[in-house]
């Protein structure tokens, strides 16, 4: 099964069939009571149960650089600093210390100049905190997607970044274990009592989660840009 892709599914009145394509071209049809999307942000299960919705994620991509440094003034090493301020980025900005080196992040939308976002963090550190930053040492970056959360319907769950429980400083996994986890209670409540409502069950065992995002959401405007 390894690198075999998912392709779509059908409802029937016991549950689902599920087609996949292998890597040499054929096709596998499977049947399940249960269907879950963990395929993570850019979710083939997610897309074909929720096509709207997919297209309603934004691309956002997200830079960690590695700075050595010669003191960090007020700077505490250790914190994870965060920045809510829309002129270091579309999404938050964070600062830490790593080993013997500061770490920096910051993140935009498609198109976004991400060294003036960076430079203008730096520029703000060194000059509000005293940090003396020295030569950058390496850059790595990331792509991430941004989408409304949903946890599917009935008898189909998603969970993870295919759900959109991506939080907002771009860390997934412990929302797509928590998640995948409460997905698989739901399942396993719903089996017991010979009941479809699992989607519902989820979404009541999901509450916190959801509460958290919406939190964010709320506090965190300018990540989501002008439709």
């Amino acid at each position: 099964m390894e690198r075999t892709r998912f392709t779509g599914y059908e409802t029937t009145r016991q549950g689902f069939i599920v087609t996949a394509r292998t890597p040499d071209g054929g096709l596998i049809k499977a049947s399940c009571d249960h269907l879950v999307g963990a395929d993570g942000a850019v979710s083939e299960v997610r897309r074909a149960f929720n096509p709207e919705g997919a297209r309603q994620a934004k691309s956002c991509v997200a830079n960690y650089s590695y700075y050595e440094y010669d003191g960090l003034g007020r700077f505490k090493d250790d914190w994870w600093h965060v920045f809510l301020r829309p002129e270091f980025g579309d999404i938050i900005s964070c600062a830490h210390v790593k080993d013997d080196v500061l770490a920096l992040s910051v993140g935009g939308f498609l198109g976004a100049k991400l060294l003036q976002f960076e430079n203008r963090f730096v520029n703000h550190l060194a000059r509000e905190f005293g940090v003396q930053f020295g030569a950058r040492r390496s850059t790595t970056g990331c792509g991430l997607k941004i989408a409304p959360p949903c946890l599917g319907k009935d008898n189909l769950l998603l969970a993870g970044d295919a759900a959109g429980l991506i939080y907002l400083n771009g860390e997934g996994i412990s929302a797509a274990m928590d998640s995948g986890y409460r997905a698989g209670q739901a399942i396993a409540e719903s089996s017991k009592s010979n009941t479809a409502e699992t989607a519902l069950r989820y979404e009541a065992n999901c509450g916190d989660i959801l509460n958290h995002m919406r939190l964010c959401l709320d506090n965190m405007n300018f990540v989501v840009p002008p439709a």
